[in-house]
Protein backbone atom coordinates (compact mmCIF):
# COMPACT_ATOMS: atom_id res chain seq x y z
CA UNK A 1 0.00 0.00 0.00
CA UNK A 2 2.79 2.07 0.93
CA UNK A 3 4.17 1.62 -2.51
CA UNK A 4 1.02 2.91 -4.36
CA UNK A 5 -0.20 -0.49 -5.22
CA UNK A 6 -3.76 -0.21 -7.43
CA UNK A 7 -6.19 -3.03 -7.81
CA UNK A 8 -9.31 -3.68 -8.24
CA UNK A 9 -9.90 -6.32 -5.42
CA UNK A 10 -8.11 -8.17 -3.20
CA UNK A 11 -8.63 -11.64 -0.64
CA UNK A 12 -7.27 -11.76 2.60
CA UNK A 13 -7.00 -15.42 3.68
CA UNK A 14 -8.21 -15.43 7.67
CA UNK A 15 -9.88 -18.35 9.07
CA UNK A 16 -13.39 -17.91 8.46
CA UNK A 17 -14.90 -21.80 8.02
CA UNK A 18 -15.74 -21.41 4.41
CA UNK A 19 -18.10 -18.46 5.38
CA UNK A 20 -16.99 -14.59 4.70
CA UNK A 21 -16.56 -11.35 5.76
CA UNK A 22 -16.90 -7.86 4.28
CA UNK A 23 -15.90 -5.78 7.64
CA UNK A 24 -13.95 -5.74 11.01
CA UNK A 25 -13.32 -3.32 13.80
CA UNK A 26 -10.22 -0.97 14.40
CA UNK A 27 -7.87 -1.58 16.87
CA UNK A 28 -6.37 0.30 19.31
CA UNK A 29 -4.06 -0.26 22.35
CA UNK A 30 -3.67 2.10 25.07
CA UNK A 31 -1.71 2.22 28.32
CA UNK A 32 -2.61 4.02 31.64
CA UNK A 33 -0.08 4.77 33.94
CA UNK A 34 -1.45 5.33 38.35
CA UNK A 35 0.88 7.38 40.25
CA UNK A 36 0.69 7.25 43.94
CA UNK A 37 3.47 7.90 46.99
CA UNK A 38 6.02 4.89 47.87
CA UNK A 39 5.78 4.31 52.35
CA UNK A 40 6.46 1.80 54.42
CA UNK A 41 3.65 -0.87 54.65
CA UNK A 42 3.10 0.28 58.44
CA UNK A 43 2.10 3.54 57.73
CA UNK A 44 -0.18 3.00 54.44
CA UNK A 45 -2.50 6.60 55.30
CA UNK A 46 1.03 8.73 54.28
CA UNK A 47 0.84 7.30 51.18
CA UNK A 48 -0.93 6.82 47.52
CA UNK A 49 -1.23 3.54 46.87
CA UNK A 50 -1.76 3.24 42.86
CA UNK A 51 -3.04 -0.18 42.80
CA UNK A 52 -6.16 1.14 44.64
CA UNK A 53 -6.62 3.79 41.84
CA UNK A 54 -5.78 1.30 39.11
CA UNK A 55 -9.05 -1.00 41.00
CA UNK A 56 -11.40 2.37 41.42
CA UNK A 57 -10.73 3.44 37.45
CA UNK A 58 -11.84 -0.13 37.10
CA UNK A 59 -14.55 0.01 38.83
CA UNK A 60 -16.04 3.23 37.03
CA UNK A 61 -15.20 1.64 33.86
CA UNK A 62 -17.28 -1.43 34.99
CA UNK A 63 -19.88 1.16 35.96
CA UNK A 64 -20.26 4.04 33.42
CA UNK A 65 -18.07 3.17 30.30
CA UNK A 66 -18.82 -0.56 29.16
CA UNK A 67 -22.31 -0.21 29.38
CA UNK A 68 -21.94 3.07 26.63
CA UNK A 69 -19.12 1.14 24.51
CA UNK A 70 -21.49 -1.98 24.02
CA UNK A 71 -24.25 -0.18 22.89
CA UNK A 72 -22.49 0.42 19.80
CA UNK A 73 -22.91 -1.96 17.08
CA UNK A 74 -22.24 -1.56 13.42
CA UNK A 75 -23.62 -5.08 11.42
CA UNK A 76 -20.89 -5.40 9.52
CA UNK A 77 -18.32 -4.87 11.91
CA UNK A 78 -19.99 -6.21 15.10
CA UNK A 79 -20.10 -4.60 18.71
CA UNK A 80 -17.92 -2.14 19.98
CA UNK A 81 -15.67 -3.50 22.57
CA UNK A 82 -12.95 -3.07 25.01
CA UNK A 83 -10.88 -5.47 27.65
CA UNK A 84 -8.22 -4.55 30.47
CA UNK A 85 -5.80 -6.92 29.29
CA UNK A 86 -2.86 -7.11 31.63
CA UNK A 87 -2.14 -4.88 35.12
CA UNK A 88 1.15 -4.94 36.73
CA UNK A 89 1.99 -2.70 39.59
CA UNK A 90 4.05 -1.82 42.77
CA UNK A 91 7.56 -2.99 44.18
CA UNK A 92 7.05 -5.43 47.23
CA UNK A 93 4.53 -6.60 49.95
CA UNK A 94 5.69 -4.30 52.38
CA UNK A 95 5.61 -1.05 50.27
CA UNK A 96 2.78 1.34 49.15
CA UNK A 97 2.28 0.85 45.20
CA UNK A 98 3.51 4.27 43.80
CA UNK A 99 3.14 2.96 40.09
CA UNK A 100 0.55 0.54 38.39
CA UNK A 101 -0.16 0.33 34.82
CA UNK A 102 -3.21 -0.94 32.93
CA UNK A 103 -3.01 -2.32 28.97
CA UNK A 104 -6.39 -2.20 27.11
CA UNK A 105 -7.63 -3.82 24.21
CA UNK A 106 -10.17 -1.28 22.57
CA UNK A 107 -12.37 -2.35 19.40
CA UNK A 108 -13.94 0.21 17.56
CA UNK A 109 -16.56 0.44 15.09
CA UNK A 110 -17.34 3.26 12.47
CA UNK A 111 -18.29 6.22 14.05
CA UNK A 112 -15.48 6.06 16.99
CA UNK A 113 -12.08 7.66 16.03
CA UNK A 114 -9.03 6.97 18.46
CA UNK A 115 -9.77 10.56 19.66
CA UNK A 116 -13.17 9.76 21.14
CA UNK A 117 -11.77 6.68 22.49
CA UNK A 118 -8.82 8.31 23.75
CA UNK A 119 -11.21 11.16 25.40
CA UNK A 120 -13.83 8.58 26.87
CA UNK A 121 -11.14 6.94 28.64
CA UNK A 122 -10.14 10.66 29.76
CA UNK A 123 -13.57 11.52 30.96
CA UNK A 124 -13.73 8.35 33.55
CA UNK A 125 -10.24 9.57 34.99
CA UNK A 126 -11.49 13.43 35.08
CA UNK A 127 -14.78 12.39 36.81
CA UNK A 128 -12.43 9.92 39.45
CA UNK A 129 -10.39 13.30 40.31
CA UNK A 130 -13.31 15.71 40.47
CA UNK A 131 -13.93 14.11 43.99
CA UNK A 132 -10.50 12.71 44.44
CA UNK A 133 -7.88 15.35 44.02
CA UNK A 134 -4.50 12.74 44.73
CA UNK A 135 -5.88 10.76 41.88
CA UNK A 136 -2.93 11.47 39.34
CA UNK A 137 -3.08 8.87 35.76
CA UNK A 138 -1.72 9.34 32.35
CA UNK A 139 -3.28 7.88 29.43
CA UNK A 140 -0.83 6.87 26.48
CA UNK A 141 -1.14 4.86 23.06
CA UNK A 142 1.08 1.92 22.89
CA UNK A 143 3.81 1.80 20.62
CA UNK A 144 3.69 -1.91 19.93
CA UNK A 145 0.47 -0.87 18.42
CA UNK A 146 1.65 1.51 16.18
CA UNK A 147 2.59 1.37 12.57
CA UNK A 148 5.28 3.62 11.11
CA UNK A 149 2.32 5.64 8.88
CA UNK A 150 -0.95 4.28 9.42
CA UNK A 151 -3.36 3.32 11.92
CA UNK A 152 -4.99 -0.54 12.91
CA UNK A 153 -8.44 1.32 11.36
CA UNK A 154 -11.35 -0.91 10.72
CA UNK A 155 -12.34 -2.65 7.17
CA UNK A 156 -15.80 -2.08 5.45
CA UNK A 157 -16.19 -2.89 1.68
CA UNK A 158 -19.43 -3.21 0.04
CA UNK A 159 -21.27 -6.36 -0.58
CA UNK A 160 -22.18 -5.69 -3.54
CA UNK A 161 -17.98 -5.11 -4.88
CA UNK A 162 -17.53 -7.59 -7.57
CA UNK A 163 -14.79 -9.50 -5.47
CA UNK A 164 -17.10 -10.08 -2.48
CA UNK A 165 -20.16 -11.12 -4.70
CA UNK A 166 -16.77 -13.34 -6.99
CA UNK A 167 -16.16 -14.78 -3.42
CA UNK A 168 -19.54 -15.65 -2.30
CA UNK A 169 -20.25 -17.34 -5.89
CA UNK A 170 -16.36 -19.07 -5.42
CA UNK A 171 -17.75 -20.38 -2.35
CA UNK A 172 -20.93 -21.54 -2.82
CA UNK A 173 -19.78 -23.53 -5.63
CA UNK A 174 -16.82 -25.39 -3.80
CA UNK A 175 -18.72 -26.18 -0.79
CA UNK A 176 -22.28 -26.89 -1.98
CA UNK A 177 -24.52 -24.19 0.03
CA UNK A 178 -24.96 -20.81 0.52
CA UNK A 179 -21.81 -19.01 2.37
CA UNK A 180 -22.85 -16.95 5.67
CA UNK A 181 -21.19 -13.11 6.35
CA UNK A 182 -20.09 -13.19 9.17
CA UNK A 183 -18.46 -10.33 11.50
CA UNK A 184 -14.80 -10.66 11.57
CA UNK A 185 -13.63 -10.41 15.63
CA UNK A 186 -9.89 -10.07 14.84
CA UNK A 187 -7.99 -7.27 12.77
CA UNK A 188 -7.00 -8.51 9.70
CA UNK A 189 -4.43 -6.51 7.14
CA UNK A 190 -8.12 -5.75 4.95
CA UNK A 191 -8.31 -2.59 6.16
CA UNK A 192 -5.56 -1.25 5.35
CA UNK A 193 -6.25 -2.59 2.15
CA UNK A 194 -9.28 -0.82 2.10
CA UNK A 195 -8.98 1.72 4.02
CA UNK A 196 -5.29 3.36 2.94
CA UNK A 197 -5.63 1.47 -0.59
CA UNK A 198 -9.05 1.67 -1.45
CA UNK A 199 -8.76 -1.52 -2.47
CA UNK A 200 -12.37 -3.62 -2.54
CA UNK A 201 -11.46 -6.48 -0.29
CA UNK A 202 -12.99 -9.73 1.03
CA UNK A 203 -11.48 -12.07 4.09
CA UNK A 204 -11.61 -15.83 3.95
CA UNK A 205 -9.28 -18.15 4.85
CA UNK A 206 -9.13 -21.85 5.91
CA UNK A 207 -9.39 -22.45 9.33
CA UNK A 208 -11.63 -21.83 12.28
CA UNK A 209 -11.44 -18.21 13.90
CA UNK A 210 -12.60 -19.64 17.02
CA UNK A 211 -9.26 -21.63 17.62
CA UNK A 212 -7.26 -17.82 16.95
CA UNK A 213 -4.35 -17.32 19.22
CA UNK A 214 -5.23 -20.43 21.24
CA UNK A 215 -3.09 -23.61 22.45
CA UNK A 216 -5.14 -25.53 20.26
CA UNK A 217 -4.73 -22.88 17.12
CA UNK A 218 -4.32 -25.42 13.79
CA UNK A 219 -5.83 -25.69 10.12
CA UNK A 220 -6.35 -28.70 8.56
CA UNK A 221 -4.68 -29.93 5.94
CA UNK A 222 -7.52 -30.47 3.69
CA UNK A 223 -8.75 -26.95 4.58
CA UNK A 224 -5.37 -25.75 3.05
CA UNK A 225 -5.85 -27.96 0.58
CA UNK A 226 -9.45 -26.89 -0.01
CA UNK A 227 -8.50 -22.95 -0.23
CA UNK A 228 -5.72 -23.52 -2.73
CA UNK A 229 -8.64 -24.53 -5.30
CA UNK A 230 -11.02 -21.88 -4.08
CA UNK A 231 -8.74 -19.05 -4.57
CA UNK A 232 -7.09 -19.99 -7.99
CA UNK A 233 -11.41 -19.98 -8.65
CA UNK A 234 -11.81 -16.52 -7.19
CA UNK A 235 -9.35 -15.55 -9.02
CA UNK A 236 -10.05 -16.79 -12.49
CA UNK A 237 -13.37 -15.92 -12.19
CA UNK A 238 -12.67 -12.52 -11.22
CA UNK A 239 -10.33 -11.49 -13.89
CA UNK A 240 -12.65 -13.13 -16.75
Amino acid sequence: VQSGIKADGAVVGKPSDYNYAVGHRGLEWLKITFYGKAVHGGVTDEGRNAILMAAEFITEVEKNLYPKIKKRFNKYMGQSDMNIGRIEGGHRPSTVADNCTLMIDRRYIEGESISTLVSEIREVINSIQKRNPDFEARIERMEENIMKKYYHFYHFTDPNEEIVKTTVKTLKKNIGKEPEMTIKGGWTDAATLSYYGKIPTVITGPGNFSLSHTVEERVPVKDLYNYVKIYADIAEEFCK
